[in-house]
């Protein structure tokens, strides 16, 4: 819970958070930004730029403040990083996964496609645990299931 938050601090949403009419969805621990406090004495809503994209008017229970972060900047910061490590990530699996797909979708049509996609998910898994070794591949694998489960 948001005890209370100024304009510029960083929050993260404690749950799954959507607008009124369901056009929005926000997922629990998207990071934001408080653009605007509330309004009145009673109020409890902030307007919240998410880093996913898209402002909200959400309830200060919905919210907690972020563990580091302040001011406009640090967030376009973040929201760069976060962009990174996406494209980043895209080409160290996605590329080699297209690349195999289109060889294999080429010679045979809609048959390869659809045995080529498969094998390529496989092939980068076999050479992501050859370059990384396997027990850090099983390391990483547990610490994914364990982020996923204390989510």
């Amino acid at each position: 819970m948001l005890s209370r938050a100024s304009v510029g601090d960083h929050v993260v949403a404690v749950r799954d958070v959507s607008s009124p009419f369901g056009t929005h969805r926000v997922r629990q621990g998207t990071r934001g930004l408080v653009v605007a406090g509330p309004s009145g004495i009673f109020g409890s809503r902030y307007k919240v730029e998410f880093a996913s994209g898209g402002t909200l008017l959400v309830g200060s229970g919905d919210l907690r403040r972020a563990t580091f972060g302040h001011g406009r900047g640090s967030f376009r910061r973040y929201k760069a990083r976060r962009r990174l490590l996406w494209c980043g990530a895209f080409l160290l699996f996605g590329l080699p996964v297209l690349q195999t797909v289109a060889s294999q979708g080429g010679a045979d049509g809609m048959a390869g496609l659809a045995l080529g996609l498969p094998l390529a998910l496989l092939d980068q898994v076999v050479h992501l645990a050859s370059v990384l070794g396997l027990p850090l591949v099983a390391c990483l694998a547990f610490l994914y299931w364990l982020a996923r489960r204390l989510r």
